[in-house]
């Protein structure tokens, strides 16, 4: 009978120890889920945040691109508009000179008719 309660005994042990291990395993079993998704979550995570990075990076890149374009087409643009400015200043120059130059076809102010006569015989 002792024998018997002794058996009865460590086979319960046996059977507790079982049931203790496969709990165990249960909870290492879940616990090494648990870390796999976490470390997909990170590895998805750090994807996203470097394609983000790259996309960010790009998007820079082009608008300084697009930044220097449009200060290279400034410059040209502002070489065009001096070009012009001077072939205008230029230009007034000449007509200010000419215009202050007397002409024997134009009478000058406060010029009489004899006086205007008078050039056209020297010729």
């Amino acid at each position: 009978m002792i024998r018997d309660e002794n058996n009865q005994k460590k086979r319960v042990e046996q059977e507790n120890k079982i049931k203790t291990d496969i709990i165990r395993q249960h909870h290492n079993i879940q616990k090494i889920k648990r870390d796999d998704i976490k470390r997909k979550i990170e590895r998805d995570s750090k994807g996203h945040y470097e394609s983000k990075i790259d996309e960010e990076e790009q998007y820079r890149v082009s608008k300084e691109n697009e930044v220097m374009e449009l200060e290279r087409i400034e410059m040209e643009l502002i070489k065009k508009l001096q070009n012009t400015q001077q072939i205008q200043k230029d230009a007034y120059n000449e007509l200010e000179s000419a215009l202050a130059k007397p002409t024997p076809y134009l009478k000058p102010s406060g010029v009489g008719e004899s006086q205007l006569e008078d050039d056209d015989e020297d010729d």
